[in-house]
């Protein structure tokens, strides 16, 4: 009780995912509650790690300050952090907030590519924008639906039906 009537600052809450992908940017919203409004550095972590820093003007009540976070380990789960600081806070213990996170590897793709040297621009391209890209001939796919499991995508170019197997094409169909 004496922290609220002592014109103190507090972290009430931090609003992200519960699972995020790794390299994917995430929003963070950050709530903090002010008795008085004041300049107040906020600042969000992953572990030791900072990711980012604002200094900001609280105004008296609630304040929502928005992140984009992204984290670039593929680990299981991270704690993102958040601590406001404010001069003269008669209270810092309140002023940190922890939210743990299920991390998710990149995607995976299998790309089935029936001329080869086509196949740098697509990979290029999905590699660029996260994705993690196993590029592969038509004679080369599974043909058993439980191994295309183990991708969250198929992408199937420049390849004539005849190629695949009638094996390939039922798992491909079930996938």
């Amino acid at each position: 009780l004496a922290a609220r009537s002592a014109k103190d600052t507090w972290i009430e809450t931090m609003l992200a995912p519960s699972s995020v992908t790794a390299e994917e940017q995430f929003p963070v919203e950050v709530h903090v509650y002010s008795q008085g409004g004041t300049p107040a550095e906020v600042e969000l972590r992953n572990g030791d790690k900072l990711l980012e820093k604002r200094t900001v003007r609280l105004t008296d009540g609630l304040n929502r300050i928005a992140f984009a976070a992204s984290v670039k380990d593929e680990s299981t789960t991270v704690v993102l952090e958040s601590k406001v600081t404010v001069a003269g806070d008669s209270q810092p213990i309140n002023n940190v907030f922890r939210k743990s996170a299920t991390v998710l590897g990149k995607p995976h793709i299998l790309y089935v590519e029936g001329y080869a040297p086509s196949s740098r621009y697509l990979k290029t391209a999905l590699t660029v924008e996260g994705f993690h890209v196993e590029v592969t001939s038509p004679d080369k796919m599974p043909a058993a639906a439980d191994k295309l499991d183990a991708y969250d995508a198929v992408v199937i170019s420049g390849v004539d039906r005849k190629d695949f197997t009638v094996l390939q094409m039922e798992a491909g169909a079930t996938y």
